[in-house]
């Protein structure tokens, strides 16, 4: 395990769940109903001052009755600062290395010979030759001489949303931002006001009158701008926003 800087402990145990309650009224929303069912529990403490931590974890899900493939999992890097970090996940002769730099703002995220300019990037090596390199939201990633480059995300602000549900026609985000007709099948992230964020998966790109409408297929963009620029949610919760 990664223990990172301070003293840390590690706590193994198991709590009851509460799957069973709130399914049949008051009446059976009981201790009794609790109890019949326990999760296990993995709890890291540390202890210090002024403490900042990087929670990093590596999910594998896998059917009943088969093993799980992952045999190794190694955290290359943590930077606790900026919640940079990269990882390897070994399991026969594969080695896959994620490197994921959230708040990434120009400066790049070295780690031995890996560099990242961008927030996400992805290395596989099979026999310990690099068989595939992806980069999301950046314009560069790289292990030793293997370079793979992009033009980087494609930023704007969303001016309004159309909704088949209003009668519009379609399911769309609209922006005056050019956005190319390679982005169909690609994925739109919305930032609201309050920091919170959606993800769109985009099916076409209309452009019209120096507007560019991501259309959406059948999912609903799911909230809605004003004409005085405030926004809102359409479901629960009901988020209200002001800002772009």
């Amino acid at each position: 395990g990664y223990a990172g800087t301070g003293a840390s402990e590690l706590f193994i145990g198991e709590s009851p769940s509460l799957q069973a309650t709130r399914l049949k009224g008051l009446n059976y929303d009981t201790q009794t109903e609790a109890v019949k069912h326990f999760m296990p529990k993995l709890v890291v403490r540390r202890e210090g001052s002024a403490l900042k931590s990087n929670f990093i974890t590596v999910l594998e899900p896998f059917a009943s009755g088969q093993q799980p493939r992952i045999e190794h999992v190694e955290v290359l890097h943590s930077d606790e600062q900026t919640g940079a970090a990269a990882v390897a996940i070994t399991y026969g002769n594969t080695r896959d290395i994620v490197l994921s730099a959230p708040q990434y703002a120009g400066t790049p995220f070295v780690v031995g010979d890996l560099r990242l300019d961008g927030k996400l990037g992805f290395i596989r090596l099979v026999d310990g030759h690099i068989e595939q390199m992806r980069l999301a939201d950046g314009t560069r990633l790289s292990k030793g001489s293997a370079v793979v480059a992009a033009g980087g995300a494609i930023d704007g602000a969303v001016v309004r949303t159309e909704r088949m549900r209003d009668s519009d026609g379609r399911n769309a985000l609209v922006t005056k931002a050019a956005v190319p007709q390679a982005a169909a099948g690609r994925y739109a992230i919305v930032t609201h006001p309050d920091g919170s964020t959606t993800g769109y998966r985009i099916e076409s790109v209309a452009s019209l009158a120096g507007e560019t409408a991501l259309v959406l297929g059948e999912q609903d963009p799911g909230f809605s701008i004003q004409p005085d620029g405030r926004s809102r949610q359409l479901y629960f919760p009901m988020k209200q926003w002001t800002g772009v």
